[in-house]
């Protein structure tokens, strides 16, 4: 819709009416400073620089979520005796799947499945009977965390 100068109002009303939901009207000094902005090489530069920032400040988040998630399963799980070094370690090894999955936007399948590719011999009824709820706390450990962080990285 930006390519052609002379019809891009046109197009974006048009897409606006017919394919949203929404009232085709444009702000328009917001608009002309996007325009304005999509021509400039400083902008894509600095777009450029603002997504490095963010994905290495995501990467960061994400990685305390993920210890945060990793020190609760070590502590309230594998030095109590509840779960073998071998669940342990294939719990770990789930939880940084699901770490890298947010890592990329989120996660992408059910939470079984994380720990099915990281334990031999795992089916969905000892998954539901014995580490659902406790992957799902894991997980919500890890969440927690992140928005944490995020909330102070705002103030």
């Amino acid at each position: 819709m930006f390519k052609n100068k002379r019809t891009t109002i046109g197009e974006i009303l048009s897409y606006l009416e017919h394919e949203t939901d929404f009232t085709p009207a444009i702000p328009l000094n917001a608009f002309v400073l996007r325009l304005r902005n999509l021509s400039s090489n400083d902008y894509k530069l600095q777009t450029i620089t603002d997504e490095t920032i963010a994905n290495f400040d995501a990467a960061e988040v994400v990685n305390l979520g993920f210890n945060a998630a990793f020190l609760k399963l070590k502590d309230s799980y594998l030095e109590k005796g509840k779960f073998t070094k071998y669940e342990f370690d294939s719990f770990k090894k789930a939880l940084r799947d699901i770490a890298d999955d947010f890592k990329d936007g989120g996660i992408n399948r059910g939470l079984y499945y994380y720990l099915d590719a990281n334990m031999e011999q795992l089916n969905k009824h000892s998954y539901t009977d014995k580490y659902h709820s406790i992957l799902e706390y894991l997980v919500k450990v890890m969440r927690n965390t992140i928005r944490e962080h995020l909330v102070e990285g705002k103030q």
